[in-house]
């Protein structure tokens, strides 16, 4: 037998907790070390390499301290630079 509610059943208001988990939300910022920017950068530099795309490396690099050219080049295979 189908009973009709016309008002809800339940007489204490609900707590809604939040997660404890973390998360990732759009105020948050994502700070990379030295070392995930340089490997990032890496991997970057192969794929123009692989693709012949020089301009974009020329795009990449400009910004670029001469240490942290110098440390990328390092991490490339010669045959890459």
């Amino acid at each position: 037998m189908e009973q009709i509610v016309s008002e809800p059943q339940t007489q204490s208001p609900q707590v809604i907790e939040e997660c404890s988990t973390s998360r990732f939300t759009s105020g948050s910022t994502l700070r990379l070390t030295r070392e995930e920017e340089l490997l990032g950068n890496v991997e970057l530099i192969r794929g123009c390499i692989a693709d012949q795309s020089w301009e974009m490396i020329a795009t990449l690099t400009e910004e670029w301290t001469s240490e942290f050219k110098s440390a990328v080049w390092k991490e490339l295979t010669p045959q890459e630079r």
